[in-house]
Order: C-alpha cells, then sequence, then structure tokens
C-alpha cells in the first residue's frame, strides 16, 4: 500500500468515526425527545381523563338541574290548576252577589278571602317564575360548559392523537424494519 492509499484509508475511519458520532448524538436527541413526548403524552392522557370526569359531573349536576325544573314545573302547572279553581269560585261568588243581595256583607267578606287567596297566589306564581328562569338559566350555563369541555376532550383527544402518530414515526426511524437492514 502506498501512502495516498492509507490516507484515504485513515480518512475514511475518520469520517466514518465522525458520522457514528453525530449518528449517536442524534440518537441521543431522539431519545431525549421519545421520553419528553412520553411524558407529555402522559400528561395530555391525565388531562384528558380529568376532562372527562369533570363532563361526567357536569352532565350529572344538568341531570339533576333538570329534574329539579320538571319538579318546579309540575309544581308550577298544580298552582295553574288551583289558580283556575279560584277564578271559577270568584265567578260563581260574583254571581250570588247579583241574585242575592241580602247576602251582600257575606259575600263581600268571602271576596276578601279570595282576594287574598288569589294575591298570595299571584304572588306564589311570580316566586315559582323566578325559579323556574333561574334553572333555566343554570341549565344554559350547564349546557355551555359542558360544550366547552366536550371541545376541550376532542381537542385533546386530537393533540393525543398527533403526539401517537409523531411517536410511532420516530419509532420507525429508530426502528427500522428488518428488511431495510438486510438491504444495507
Amino acid at each position: 500500500m502506498n501512502e495516498d492509499t492509507m490516507k484515504q484509508f485513515f480518512q475514511q475511519v475518520v469520517d466514518h468515526v465522525a458520522q457514528l458520532s453525530t449518528q449517536a448524538q442524534r440518537v441521543e436527541g431522539l431519545e431525549q425527545r421519545i421520553n419528553e413526548l412520553s411524558d407529555r403524552l402522559r400528561q395530555v392522557e391525565d388531562e384528558n381523563r380529568n376532562l372527562r370526569h369533570e363532563l361526567s359531573q357536569a352532565n350529572s349536576r344538568n341531570a339533576d338541574v333538570q329534574d329539579m325544573l320538571q319538579r318546579t314545573q309540575e309544581s308550577l302547572d298544580s298552582e295553574r290548576n288551583v289558580i283556575g279553581g279560584l277564578r271559577d269560585t270568584l265567578i260563581q261568588r260574583d254571581s250570588k252577589v247579583q241574585e242575592v243581595e241580602n247576602t251582600l256583607a257575606s259575600e263581600r267578606d268571602a271576596h276578601r278571602i279570595t282576594t287574598s287567596e288569589r294575591d298570595d297566589a299571584r304572588v306564589k306564581i311570580e316566586e315559582l317564575d323566578r325559579e323556574v328562569n333561574h334553572f333555566r338559566e343554570t341549565t344554559a350555563s350547564l349546557s355551555s360548559e359542558r360544550d366547552h369541555f366536550r371541545e376541550e376532550a376532542n381537542r385533546l383527544e386530537k393533540e393525543n392523537v398527533e403526539l401517537r402518530q409523531r411517536l410511532d414515526r420516530i419509532n420507525s426511524v429508530l426502528n427500522p424494519h428488518p428488511s431495510i437492514h438486510a438491504v444495507a
């Protein structure tokens, strides 16, 4: 072997060693990135699990509010029936007042009582209407909150899929198919 051939040989060895060193650094960098991505993936999975739990709680609260709204609506319907009955009573008493003038004083007392009951019923209806409106607002708020959690869960699920795809690509770079090794 002559000197030029030896220089070329040693230069190739040095180049090959430098290339292997560079590849080793890349592998270390990729391993670190994989570890970071794994940590992030676990964190995202935990966040996703927490969001699903919060969504479940929000749905439960929404169901409770819906039940309460239904009971309030039933109570309101019952009170409206009572008011209808009171109106019928008022009409009957008013006609009796017109028919029997000698019982006018007693009918005035009955009318005052009925009016008081009607006013009490109106106050009760107003209170129930306020409760119904409050429950509707609460239901709307919970629906909005549920929608937000669903959107967040979907976003995190997409991010999770993207991270898994990246991890798969990195794994495919780090662990190529055996057929590639055979060709090399």
